[in-house]
């Protein structure tokens, strides 16, 4: 039983009782992009008050962290952390004990896979993730070139964690088509629900009136600069230049190389959203730009697509991975076939920016999609309602008792 607080004072209720259990620090906005910290908020607004359990110390997951680096000096390929058949057994044991110490009604494991099979049954599970272990390899730098050990227990893990879970939840058809397609889970057990953007509340409405009259303000948002498209942002930046078209790029996060020599190029480097002026900065820049320009090429999900509707931005990018789960073309903005060229990003911006009208409604639509789908109180009600399902008939209807 939990004690709760509300209008009629202090009142006990049998809310649900969540053991959220993530590797990393699910009450720090710093960790994953924030996306664990915005999941467990809205869990509670919505389930039950959440216990943070983390299956492994700090320590542990360095040393292995140290030993797969040294398995990649030795071998020339690359061995997961997570894939090391003693921390996973490790993680597996440690999750449950902790799960049972803390007399969870249900476990929500996120980014779970090394350790959510060994989730005691009688404990209803929700697993959930922005991709399959199928999805992300050989895709992200970080799962390329993997030794065969970690690639065959990697999918051995995914395999296991998808079987055993009540609930997967999804944030884009692509990974719950991947579990469905690669793992064979059933169709029944999967919630498809957007993630938001990881802002603590909206900004202030974006502009209605048109903004495209004179030079373009494209915006880059991304650490990772080759596996986000610079290379191709800075082509179409280019490509508009020879166009004619006055134009500037914005690259936030990273700087690219050799950024001295590029004509309408503006390095904004990174910007830390945990510091206040700091993200006023981030969030004058989104304000400020007439399309978000991501040409990326994997993307599991994008949580700065989110962020871009949030502000009324329109975005260009690749219909790759999760992209379009995110982004309706032609109504907030652009997506283009994976493999375009900068020419043809450059193409797609002057003809979305040359109705000015329509730029407008474009806008409008992002903002709107921000509101009523792209945000985590829509995501943790519907979680919260799938989920409720799994409890004992008594337990959840209390569990929905003043959410």
């Amino acid at each position: 039983m939990s004690r709760e607080r509300g209008a009629d004072g202090e009142r006990d209720a049998l809310a649900a009782r969540i053991g959220f259990v993530h590797q990393g620090d699910g009450r720090a906005v710093s960790s994953w992009s924030g996306t664990p910290y915005f999941m467990a908020r809205a869990l509670e607004r919505h389930l039950g008050p959440v216990v943070h359990l983390k299956p492994l110390p700090d320590s542990a997951v360095r040393l292995a962290r140290g030993l797969a680096h040294v398995q990649r000096r030795l071998t020339g390929r690359i061995s997961l952390a997570h894939c090391n058949p003693l921390v996973a057994a490790a993680s597996r044991r440690e999750a449950a004990r902790k799960l049972r110490s803390a007399r969870a009604d249900i476990a929500f494991a996120p980014a779970a896979s090394s350790f959510a099979s060994g989730i005691p049954r009688q404990i209803p599970l929700v697993y959930s993730s922005d991709a399959t272990f199928r999805g992300v390899v050989d895709a992200y730098p970080e799962f390329s070139n993997l030794s065969r050990a970690s690639r065959r227990l990697g999918e051995r893990l995914e395999r296991a964690a998808i079987a055993r879970a009540d609930l997967l939840v999804y944030p884009s058809e692509w990974a719950a088509e991947s579990a469905v397609r690669d793992y064979g889970a059933e169709r029944s057990r999967i919630l498809v629900a957007p993630y938001g953007a990881n802002l603590d509340a909206l900004p202030q409405a974006a502009p209605s009136e048109p903004r495209c009259g004179g030079a373009l303000r494209l915006l880059f948002v991304g650490k990772e600069w080759e596996r986000k498209g610079g290379d191709t942002a800075l082509e179409a930046l280019a490509a508009l230049r020879r166009m004619g078209r006055e134009a500037t790029l914005t690259v936030v996060g990273c700087i690219p190389p050799g950024a001295g020599a590029v004509a309408g190029l503006e390095v904004a480097g990174f910007l830390d959203k945990a510091d206040a002026g700091q993200r006023r900065r981030l969030d004058a820049l989104f304000a400020d730009a007439d399309f978000l320009l991501m040409p990326v090429r994997a993307e599991c999900y994008g949580i700065v697509f989110c962020e871009a509707a949030a502000h009324g931005l329109p975005q260009i990018a690749t219909a790759t991975g999760g992209v379009p789960s995110i982004v309706e073309d032609g109504v907030t903005g652009r997506l283009l076939p994976p493999g375009s060229s900068g020419e043809a990003f450059a193409e797609a911006i002057v003809e979305a920016a040359a109705d000015r009208e329509a730029h407008a409604a474009m806008r409008a639509a992002s903002r709107r999609r921000s509101e009523q789908v792209l945000n985590w109180d829509r995501w943790g009600a519907d979680v919260a309602r799938a989920a409720r399902r799994l409890l004992p008939p008594a337990r959840a209807r209390a569990a929905g008792q003043g959410r």
